[in-house]
């Protein structure tokens, strides 16, 4: 074999660490890999489904998670256990995600059957945070950089922080953009706020500029709503905060002179404080 292999029942896991060139079987009655030959063979028993696991290069373990949100740490030349933690929780969890690199770093997430995500640091805490947001379980969680994001079977993305464990999901960002170089709008910064609902992604989220600076532009009211097909009748899933993003620096770009739409004072003054409920007329796409 090429290099050292950790299987579980649903997932197989790359690991570095020398385990003496065996193939690692999560089930001591794996068929799947019964049939290889002994010497190819380390085999250890869980009893609970595994949800997750994750290799500790600085300290040689090799941590796994249970869908009983048991997590057990082994050494991770022999898999021979070192320490079983239980967390408080009661509810049966679908999938997890493991942070830290250390044991002493670990924070488990569990995404549960009843759609709460399970936030715990098992070295420091028996009972977990308990972070709610979604209405059906959670069947898949991923991060990046110091954000969660959850999936849930009530369709619907969630993200959260990592850091701020007793916040509920985040539901508004705040995006810097700078004009390009050589239109009307070239080296000036404006901000970009993104409100995310409850539906996102399949409704748009609420896009408007705020601030002290608001970009003067024929489909820019001053108050900072947007007429952009895309945040209204042309949305779609697909879209990313960056093709939105994208997509009105486009727009900016290609004015040919500053100022707010003709109904500015009209709009302003009567409409809903959310662009979304808005009832846009898409009546020209030049700028």
């Amino acid at each position: 074999m090429d290099e050292d292999l950790l299987l579980d029942h649903l997932v197989q896991f790359g690991i570095k660490c020398n385990i003496d060139k065996k193939v690692v079987t999560c089930a001591k009655y794996d068929q799947k890999y019964k049939q290889l030959p002994g010497s190819m063979r380390l085999e250890n028993h869980f009893p609970e489904k595994i949800i997750g696991c994750k290799l500790l290069e600085k300290d040689k373990k090799i941590v796994t998670v249970t869908s009983r949100n048991t997590l057990t740490i082994r050494k991770s030349s022999n898999l021979k256990v070192e320490q079983t933690l239980q967390c408080n929780y009661f509810a049966t969890s679908i999938c997890s995600l493991i942070l830290g690199e250390t044991v002493e770093e670990l924070q488990v997430f569990f995404g549960s059957v009843i759609g709460d995500l399970v936030d715990w640091k098992p070295l420091l805490e028996e009972t977990p945070m308990q972070r709610n947001g979604h209405k059906g379980m959670i069947f898949a969680i991923a991060s990046c950089n110091s954000r969660l994001f959850t999936i849930s079977d009530d369709r619907t993305i969630r993200m959260w922080s990592v850091e701020k464990r007793e916040c509920g999901p985040i539901q508004q960002w705040k995006i810097g953009v700078v004009g390009a170089e050589g239109t009307l709008y070239a080296g000036e910064v404006f901000t970009l706020q993104f409100t995310f609902g409850p539906q996102y992604p399949f409704n748009s989220p609420e896009v408007m500029f705020v601030g002290e600076t608001i970009p003067a532009h024929p489909h820019i009211y001053s108050n900072g709503h947007i007429c952009l097909s895309i945040l209204s009748d042309d949305w779609t899933p697909a879209l990313s905060v960056q093709s939105v993003c994208l997509s009105i620096l486009s727009m900016l770009s290609s004015a040919r002179e500053k100022k707010h739409p003709i109904d500015d004072a009209i709009y302003v003054r009567t409409c809903n404080k959310n662009p979304s409920k808005t009832r846009w007329w898409f009546h020209d796409d030049s700028v």
